[in-house]
């Protein structure tokens, strides 16, 4: 029974984000323009009409169309109201210019849209600045207009303190008071449980003063601290854009935003990073953007998590990682992404250009940062001018398409992110495999003519070829064994012999077999000979189907077709005479091997194969992600799964532990309709245990299903049966409901697996992020 509150505890963040936030904004917008359609602004107080049409200005197209010009008259009433507070702010009559400084900084964080950057801002939201050109102009005559005030006003107050500035000294405050207070304003809008009105003002008031010297720095230095990393980004981003408002010219786009713009043109929604001081300028023009970022708690979850999302969407999956120790946390993801063919970008930073190689101490540096990645990476490049951009790029995703898929990683120096990259635009590959050779095409008709006891093995590169697989399989009465990535394919089919190559039972199917047809597998050595006996055998009569040309060239093949599983498929259905009788008795080679595969199994393997059945027939269409845990170890040897590409763990290839959590984050990202379940032990769960805050972050309902026998027990069997006293393989698991909850996750302790069913469906029916542990005994 469960042993935790329901509904699942949700902490003050989680609860904000979703009740507070969404309330309060839809209040607001509603709030808005019920004064703007009946009063025409009036009545209501300056803050309340400020605060009201600044959340209002970016949500309103989405949820109000067509209400655009209503707004546009509420800007116009605004800066008249607003402009005359703030004009009146500098002229109060005996006042000191320090109180002049006070009022003007207070009148401007309760009226914030006499800026014209915000208006500009705002503008962009609703599409008015770029098909009004007047609007625009309006926009930076009343900016400019703005900017002599405050320069009149820091004038003032300088002069009072008997300090004469030059012009550049004089606009060179204006631009830092401004950034400041734009800052502390948009920290207010987007976080207002953190600084109050009077709050905001006072930071202000400080921040201002210590800009012209007028009070020491440490008085606003640790409130200054509070705001973060993405509001110092928005400052800059505000001063350079006011530079370039008084200059007249357009913002220089740098690298590190023109490579967010041509991430966009290759189709990348998601990225996964944890942003550092060596990659602030590749996030310059990500908030902008369409892409979704997604923040791990550990580069190596960011790594885990594109994986996931790629294998779920079939699209590359991409990380952003600091130099050094980011991108050595992310290696061990890249392995797995390499040994499973998974497409993944991993773009990282370097130091700057004239350190590379030369072991001066600066942060983060490495002797060889690409000669080490080279060794993991099918591709490692180096950025070093905006012209290279496109084609790192281009080459990039061209191989994904193109060829056996894998991690690639594009390095950008700290130096060259800033570098100006204006007018460069993508390269889009249009590279596709290579199609099948007719020739190779007519010799494998030839043998499939001649066969009568054909056999099908299929591995991760035929997903995407269920179809016509099924197709092929029926037209030659073939059995089809399924690798472990390529379960899901023709689920409870006839044909189906969903078990392990190491099988003594699927062995024998393909020893009796007259001719294979091995589709996207590469006979690796955890599917074929998982028990290291050394009893594979590879076929004597051969049809290899492989996108890469490396994997056909490693084994001798009797033919060779170089091309997607799909598309050589169907080039075989094409050539096989229409006259071809189907093989002896396929079904029943099929079902005699199933039955005869999963006898193998020991009691405790079938036991936990059918707890994975219980998690399938429960969430019918689950996306289940595994770790390398011991229901996994038992369902890669037998498990029918029932959907194709929807089962898939690290138990195998690279074997990581710890893979399981992060992978299904970026899986239910990928795929945010399908039920998505991680079926982990209690020791993978602790290599990535902080992840599950991910789930809850960007609600990702992730259902983790905890198998908790206390320790490493595989590797304790593994100890027993060849005699070694077991060591290190008992670390105590910790409360995991606890933990879940500490993470504002609901949890339950299972003690009855019968239980399992009605658990996951509950966790599915709640929409959230979910532990269910299982205790084994």
């Amino acid at each position: 029974m469960p042993d935790a509150a329901d509904p699942a505890p949700m902490n003050a963040r989680r609860k904000f984000r979703r009740e507070g936030e969404g309330r309060r904004r839809q209040d607001l917008i509603e709030a808005t323009l019920d004064s703007v359609a009946e009063h025409g602004l009036q009545g209501a107080s300056l803050r309340t009409i400020a605060l009201r049409a600044g959340v209002t200005a970016g949500l309103i197209g989405h949820y109000f169309p067509g209400k655009e010009e209503l707004l546009q008259e509420a800007y116009t009433a605004l800066v008249s109201r607003m402009t005359e507070q703030a004009k009146a702010a500098l002229v109060m009559d005996g006042a000191s210019p320090r109180q002049r400084l006070a009022a003007f900084v207070t009148a401007n964080l309760n009226a914030p849209i006499i800026d014209a950057r915000v208006f500009s801002l705002w503008a962009t939201f609703i599409g008015r600045a770029s098909a009004d050109p007047a609007l625009a102009r309006a926009h930076r005559e009343g900016y400019l207009g703005f900017r002599n005030e405050v320069e009149a006003v820091v004038a003032e107050v300088l002069a009072a303190e008997q300090h004469k500035p030059d012009a550049s000294e004089l606009r060179h405050h204006a631009i830092a008071i401004n950034a400041i207070i734009d800052g502390l304003w948009i920290e207010g809008c987007l976080a207002g449980e953190m600084f109050s009105p009077g709050e905001l003002a006072a930071i202000g008031i400080k921040a201002v003063e210590a800009e012209l010297g007028l009070a020491p720095l440490e008085q606003f230095q640790e409130k200054r601290a509070a705001l973060s990393l993405r509001n110092c980004v928005k400052n800059k981003e505000t001063e350079r854009n006011q530079q370039s408002a008084l200059t007249g010219r357009k913002p220089m786009t740098t690298i590190g935003e023109a490579l967010i713009s041509l991430l966009e043109a290759h189709g990348v929604d998601t990225v996964f990073g944890i942003p550092g001081v060596h990659t602030v300028e590749l996030y310059r023009g990500l908030a902008r953007s369409k892409i979704r970022h997604v923040t791990p708690r550990h580069e190596q979850g960011a790594g885990f998590m594109a994986d996931g999302y790629a294998r779920a969407s079939g699209r590359p999956g991409v990380a952003f990682v600091i130099t050094g120790p980011g991108l050595t946390n992310t290696i061990t993801a890249m392995g797995q992404a390499r040994a499973d063919s998974v497409p993944m970008l991993v773009i990282s930073g370097v130091n700057a250009t004239d350190t590379l190689g030369k072991g001066l101490g600066f942060l983060h540096e490495l002797p060889d940062q690409r000669g080490m990645m080279e060794k993991v990476a099918l591709m490692s490049v180096r950025v070093t001018g905006a012209s290279e951009l496109p084609g790192a790029l281009a080459r990039a995703f061209a191989l994904f398409s193109s060829s056996r898929p894998g991690p690639v990683h594009i390095e950008i120096p700290t130096d060259v992110m800033v570098k100006p990259a204006d007018g460069i635009a993508a390269l889009l590959s249009n590279a596709a495999p290579p199609a099948p050779n007719g020739a190779a095409i007519a010799n494998a008709a030839k043998l499939i003519a001649a066969a009568r006891r054909p056999l099908i093995l299929a591995g991760g590169g035929a997903r995407k070829a269920e179809a016509p697989l099924r197709r092929l399989a029926e037209r030659l009465g073939a059995p089809v064994v399924e690798t472990t990535n390529a379960r899901g394919l023709l689920h409870r089919h006839p044909l189906c012999v969903p078990a392990s190559p190491s099988l003594k039972a699927v062995r024998a199917l393909m020893a009796e077999a007259d001719l294979v047809i091995a589709a996207g597998t590469e006979f690796g050595a955890t599917d074929y000979d998982g028990y290291g006996d050394g009893g594979f055998v590879l076929p004597s009569n051969l049809i290899r189907i492989d996108i890469g040309a490396d994997q056909l060239a490693r084994r001798p093949v009797t033919v060779a077709i170089q091309a997607d599983c799909a598309e050589a498929i169907e080039a075989l259905l094409a050539a096989i005479d229409p006259a071809h009788r189907a093989g002896e008795d396929g079904h029943g080679r099929a079902a005699t091997g199933r039955k005869a595969a999963f006898a193998e199994l020991s009691p405790a393997y079938a036991a936990q194969v059918h707890a994975v059945e219980m998690i399938r027939d429960a969430l019918p269409g689950a996306i289940i992600v595994g770790d390398s845990t011991q229901p996994i170890y038992a369902a890669n040897l037998y498990y029918d799964h029932d959907r194709p590409g929807g089962w898939f763990n690290a138990a195998t290839g690279f074997g990581a532990l710890g893979y399981g959590p992060p992978a299904a984050i970026g899986a239910a990202l990928a795929m945010p309709d399908a039920p998505v379940v991680c079926l982990t032990g209690d020791g993978g769960f602790q290599f990535t245990l902080p992840e599950i805050a991910v789930a809850l972050d960007s609600e990702a309902p992730v259902i983790f299903v905890v198998w908790n026998n206390r320790g490493y027990r595989e590797i304790e069997t593994s100890m027993l049966d060849v005699g070694v006293e077991p060591v290190g393989v008992s670390p105590a698991p910790p409360n995991f409901c606890k933990l879940a909850e500490a993470y504002g996750i609901g949890a339950e302790r299972l003690a009855d697996i019968g239980a399992l069913p009605q658990a996951l469906k509950h966790a599915r029916a709640t929409g959230l992020p979910r532990v269910i542990e299982i205790t084994v005994v």
